[in-house]
């Protein structure tokens, strides 16, 4: 099987290396007394330590659950977080500074802003129509329907452009935002000479 529960400790009688049983220890062959107490979890590039075996095991159990149906991802288990939306919006950023207008990059930035508050680090992967939806209805409190459309359309541009880099498979499903354009005074000869 893939990955494996390991141990730097040793028996403190016959200083042998910990071998883990499988189901419920790590412990020495010749003294089953002698248990370890912290553990590493090896899987591909992930690594992570836990204070006890059923922890481990069931992290271990976990990764390779996931390996088995193809939906293993090790960049989820990065400490860098390459997938957090603050990452991700922050390199979208930045390209986007290169090709737009600086006030649009300006709106851009303040969308994304918004967002970073309300996501912060939680993974792209797991951000839904419900978090989408949630997100523009409470910003909807304080800015104008057009305003919130456009937080909808920069929103959607950021994750068109991770389905076209690959790092998300399929696009959220993004709600319906409904705005009307305000009337403009019109100043007519009359008022322009007086």
């Amino acid at each position: 099987m893939k990955g494996g529960i390991y141990t730097d400790q040793k028996c403190s009688i016959c200083g042998v290396c910990f071998k883990d049983d499988g189901r419920r220890a790590m412990a020495c062959p010749a003294h089953p007394e002698q248990r370890a107490s912290k553990f590493r979890v090896h899987f591909g590039k992930v690594k992570r330590r836990f204070h006890s075996y059923e922890e481990a095991n069931r992290f271990l159990t976990g990764l390779r659950y996931k390996s088995d149906e193809n939906t293993f991802d090790e960049r989820d288990y990065s400490s860098q977080k390459p997938l957090s939306f603050r990452n991700l919006s922050t390199q979208w950023l930045e390209l986007k500074k290169e090709k737009v207008k600086r006030k649009s990059y300006n709106n851009l930035r303040n969308y994304i802003s918004r967002a970073v508050i309300v996501w912060g680090d939680r993974n792209i992967k797991e951000i839904v129509f419900a978090d989408i939806e949630d997100f523009l209805v409470e910003q909807g409190k304080s800015l104008s329907s057009k305003t919130i459309s456009n937080m909808k359309s920069g929103l959607h541009d950021f994750f068109q452009w991770l389905v076209y880099r690959d790092i998300i498979t399929h696009l959220p499903k993004f709600p319906a935002v409904k705005f009307i354009h305000a009337y403009r005074n019109i100043i007519d000869k009359i008022k322009q000479e007086s």
